[in-house]
């Protein structure tokens, strides 16, 4: 049996809390800011889930930086 991740990720320059966003998929949940960092903090979390589960956890640092990359250029 394969091992089973879910993912977190959470804006830390927040809008104000009446604009707060939470999106939740199968295997992951973003919380916080809003707009366009919110969005591209939902992409960056599942483009690295995808990752890890493809690669393994031991390659995330690299995983991350790609999402980062790929997302925000």
């Amino acid at each position: 049996m394969g091992s089973k991740y879910f993912f977190f990720g959470k804006v830390l320059r927040d809008g104000s809390k009446d604009d707060e966003q939470i999106t939740k998929g199968s295997d992951f949940v973003v919380e916080g800011g809003s707009g366009k960092e919110h969005k591209d903090t939902v992409e960056i979390v599942r483009l690295f889930g995808e990752g890890v589960k493809m690669d393994g956890p031991h390659h995330a640092h690299e995983i991350l930086r790609e999402a980062i990359k790929k997302v925000r250029g």
